[in-house]
């Protein structure tokens, strides 16, 4: 039977990520533009702007949460495929990111098009987002051992938890002053572009770290 993993281990995770590699910039560029897309925001959208009632909204809102879950498979088939492909994990992944962020400036576009086109923007918006969140699942994995990948998702998801908290109150700040998702939206195009450049010259190359805390971590299991 394995033995449980001493609390040093965990106290070395949390250290080293205030501290080495440049992970905590990456931890919250990343989880920021993660947690960027409120997905309640289309319905009250429709409801506020385009004057839907609710029974249209709930005819169209529907749709960009399907294209959403489409994101999360398809992400997690096309970066598998380019690894196969490029034999490559690093420019697998970034090929992913890259692809999503590129796409995600449509949100720009949501409050100026039909109500038609705005369904498709918002749907693309939603599937780019879903599929950024695979891949930047997969790159904590990439990046970190096994040990401690479970500390640190636990890590990003409270970074992302408390970012999305805040952007939802600046979020409604913002609307209750301008009477308008112009900002909102073109704030939301623009995290996930600005996350992956934070990435690219961050984390530089998606590969294993092993920093010297985690050496003499992993001697202390011995």
């Amino acid at each position: 039977m394995s033995q449980p993993i001493p609390r040093t281990f965990d106290r070395f995770v949390i250290h080293d990520l205030a501290r080495h590699n440049g992970q905590a910039t990456f931890a919250r560029d990343v989880r920021e533009g993660l947690s960027s897309t409120p997905k309640q925001l289309f319905p009250k959208y429709l409801y506020d702007a385009r004057h839907l009632n609710i029974r249209a909204v709930g005819y169209y809102a529907w749709i960009p949460y399907a294209s959403a879950a489409t994101g999360s498979l398809f992400g997690g088939w096309l970066s598998s495929y380019l690894i196969r492909r490029l034999g490559s994990v690093d420019g697998s992944r970034k090929i992913c990111l890259g692809l999503t962020a590129a796409c995600m400036p449509v949100s720009l576009l949501i409050t100026i098009s039909p109500l038609s086109i705005t369904i498709v923007f918002f749907s693309l918006a939603m599937l780019s987002h879903q599929f950024w969140s695979t891949i930047i699942y997969s790159v904590v994995t990439d990046i970190f051992p096994t040990e401690v990948v479970g500390s640190i998702s636990g890590l990003l998801g409270a970074i992302g938890a408390f970012g999305g908290m805040l952007f939802n109150l600046f979020a409604g700040a913002l609307l209750s002053a301008s009477h308008s998702y112009v900002l909102i939206f073109m704030i939301l195009g623009l995290l996930h572009p600005l996350s992956f450049i934070a990435i690219l010259l961050i984390v530089r190359r998606i590969e294993p770290v092993v920093g010297h805390g985690l050496r003499q971590s992993e001697a202390a299991l011995l």
